[in-house]
């Protein structure tokens, strides 16, 4: 903007550029912040204020460049920006909220509170109201874990960490180092901590326990009265391994129970004598949008439709949950679907309607109003795997239909919901001469 100080684009720069990319970043901010701040909140972490304050600068950074849109160039473009840029709870600007801030009212004494990343799920130090937390890793899928470490109280907490077996190596986030066994520790708000499994040290044994014990904490009553009870936090490891020996080629593994795969990272792209599937690139919610063109054919026959092929590794045999995310289209006929056909390995296709079968009505209804207010439908089915690896075919059948993402979830698992969806899964790739 300096650069632009004087000239005869100075307002054009301000108006086109400068301003929408400042504000749009302020508001991508407040966003993260939001979500950092109630989590921290919910999990009684005393670094949850400090999200609080940095939401309260976005708002105030993103008034005064409103302000000074308004103002600029005599007022010539007053008002202009004067519609809300966040919080929309309907599909327009009526009843628009800002972000609520959360505050947590620290004890006085140091607490303990450690969280697994990626969870909900947090625990105290004392006996009576800890539980055991668990992260599942996988040598092949995901061999590295995190976890925080966070005070919940006024003065600094000091600890120390232990946990069993060789095959474990825990790593400070700050310093980069790696821990000794029972290595002290301190902080004021929290620290964060790596966990890596060592597939050449592993004694074959699943589960190993990291513990977290407290060395000055708040002392509760149990503690004073009999002196037996120890503080501390423990975290189970769970350790597994792919067989990946018979695999060829390129597929994504599965993590945590879960299968997520961009729908750009397709294996193989066929093309139909009638169409084909393009890339949309930066269309969407994360990485892009594959669309079936030309965009004004319905394909009723399986073998007329271009199609997608995605090949993956499923952890066991079973019926899996899969989940088609798609853009938020309108159907090009009133009332009409935005199907696509989706098939495994062998089987038959079936039409999975991205959109819900009956009650789906342009600018009148609840999931209309909820696809426009997230930008995404979401189609569901279910879809029986074989344990290792299997082929899912995506096929085109309504037009308009955009698919971003699919995702498969294990059904011995519990489905995470989250805004965006499972980030993408780790591609595998067999290396030649393996």
């Amino acid at each position: 903007m300096e650069k632009m100080k004087g000239t005869d684009l100075e307002e054009c720069f301000f108006q086109e550029v400068y301003y929408p990319v400042n504000a749009v970043a302020e508001i991508n901010k407040m966003q993260i912040y939001s979500g950092l701040n109630e989590l921290y909140a919910n999990q009684h972490k005393t670094k949850a204020n400090e999200y609080g304050k940095l939401i309260t600068e976005c708002i105030e950074r993103e008034r005064s460049l409103t302000d000074e849109f308004h103002t600029r160039n005599n007022g010539k473009w007053n008002h202009m920006q004067s519609v809300y840029h966040i919080g929309f709870t309907h599909w327009n600007d009526e009843q628009c909220q800002l972000p609520t801030s959360h505050y947590v009212n620290a004890v006085r004494d140091p607490r303990l509170i450690v969280s697994v990343a990626n969870q909900t799920d947090f625990t105290w130090a004392h006996r009576w109201t800890r539980h055991v937390l668990n992260m599942p890793l996988c040598f092949e899928s995901n061999y590295l874990g995190e976890f925080e470490l966070a005070n919940g109280g006024i003065k600094a907490l000091e600890y120390h960490i232990d946990w069993e077996g060789d095959w474990i190596e825990i790593i400070d986030v700050s310093t980069g180092e790696t821990l000794s066994k029972n290595e002290a520790g301190t902080t004021e708000v929290s620290n964060n901590y790596k966990v890596k499994i060592l597939k050449d040290k592993w004694d074959n044994n699943s589960n190993a326990m990291i513990r977290i014990y407290v060395d000055n904490g708040e002392v509760v009553a149990d503690e004073s009265e009999n002196g037996t009870s120890i503080p501390m936090v423990e975290i189970q490891v769970q350790a597994k391994t792919l067989d990946l020996a018979n695999v060829e080629g390129k597929c994504f593994l599965e993590e945590n129970g879960v299968i997520s795969i961009e729908a750009a990272h397709f294996t193989n792209s066929k093309a139909s004598a009638l169409a084909k599937y393009k890339e949309i690139r930066d269309f969407g919610r994360t990485l892009s949008g594959m669309k079936a063109y030309p965009q004004n054919i319905r394909f009723d026959k399986a073998e007329e439709a271009p199609a997608l092929s995605y090949k993956i590794f499923a952890a066991e045999e079973g019926v899996y949950t899969c989940k088609i995310y798609a853009g938020a289209s309108n159907p090009v006929v009133y009332h009409g679907k935005l199907s696509v056909g989706v098939a495994v390995n062998d089987s038959e296709r079936a039409a999975v309607n991205t959109i819900p079968d009956k009650g789906f009505d342009p600018w009148k209804s609840a999931s209309w109003r909820v696809g426009v207010l997230d930008n995404i439908h979401i189609g569901e089915c279910q879809l029986s795997l074989k344990k290792g690896l299997n082929e899912i075919t995506l096929s085109a059948i309504d037009p308009a239909v955009v698919i971003e993402k699919i995702v498969l979830w294990n059904p011995n698992v519990e489905i995470r919901e989250s805004y965006l969806g499972p980030k993408e899964s780790k591609l595998y790739e067999c290396r030649p001469g393996r």
